[in-house]
């Protein structure tokens, strides 16, 4: 569909990613209602065919492609037809997993990183009350 509206001049042609994966669910149960384990194993599947092209992108096959800050982990053909699947997996890993949480922050121009705070954001002394929790207000006494 994309395709076909950027020919028809509708580049502008948006779809969010959670309606392209329900098109993408839809069309391998070919818009027909399944019972569970039939369409746990289509899921398995889609999943598994995610997985491929997530693989053919690190060689540089295939409909997608590594974002530049990750073009050191991109791999020949060759380099990846010789590695054992330990390898694989580790070359995946080093590539596709979330950077792990540092403590700093850093601004979005990228001109200022601080160290991050526990109570960032929050008042002192201020905690956050479950809505049933009941609030005792001391009474005044009358002279």
């Amino acid at each position: 569909m994309l395709r076909d509206n950027i020919a028809a001049s509708c580049g502008a042609w948006t779809n969010n990613n959670c309606e392209s994966v329900n098109h993408m669910l839809k069309s391998a149960v070919q818009w027909h209602p399944q019972k569970l384990p039939d369409l746990v194993d289509k899921l398995r599947q889609l999943v598994d065919s995610q997985y491929v092209d997530a693989d053919r992108a690190l060689h540089g096959r295939g409909q997608f492609s590594l974002k530049a800050q990750y073009a050191k982990h991109r791999l020949t053909v060759d380099e990846w037809r010789h590695m054992v699947p330990a390898q694989r997996i580790k070359a995946q890993e080093a590539c596709f997993r979330l950077p792990a949480k540092t403590g700093m922050v850093t601004s979005t121009d990228g001109s200022l990183t601080v160290k991050t705070a526990p109570s960032a954001g929050k008042k002192p002394y201020h905690r956050k009350r479950p809505a049933a929790d009941k609030t005792v207000t001391v009474k005044r006494r009358r002279l």
